[in-house]
């Protein structure tokens, strides 16, 4: 997917990194996937999803996220996060979300910031 289409100007505090890795986001009150990671920061994320997500809504999220050094392990992180933005994708198949992180443990962003770390050092 192609950023520079996104209009997300003046919608986040600090840049994100572009996921190396494809994680999948659940909506845990829903029990439902809603959508994969595209970017993320220590305070925030963007996802792609098919579904329909009202901006300024609550949601506590699951992160899934592959091991690569094993195919029966994950890791999972729960955060809760506010809507903050919508964008119709350019193909009109989807949506690109942005998510402001509310609610993490500890543990949980400590798991962020090496993520993102090792998405940075890898580019």
């Amino acid at each position: 997917m192609s950023q520079e289409n996104i209009d997300y100007s003046d919608r986040r505090c600090e840049d994100r990194t572009l996921v190396d890795a494809r994680i999948e986001i659940f909506d845990l009150n829903a029990h439902e996937p809603i959508g994969v990671l595209m970017d993320l920061s220590a305070s925030g994320f963007m996802i792609s999803t098919d579904r329909q997500i009202e901006v300024g809504t609550l949601h506590q999220l699951c992160f899934v996220i592959p091991n690569q050094d094993s195919a029966d392990d994950q890791c999972i992180l729960n955060i809760g996060a506010e809507t903050s933005w919508a964008q119709e994708a350019p193909d009109g198949t989807h949506s690109w979300m942005g998510f402001h992180i509310i609610d993490i443990s500890d543990e949980d962003s400590i798991v962020i910031l090496k993520m993102i770390a090792s998405w940075q050092s890898a580019e």
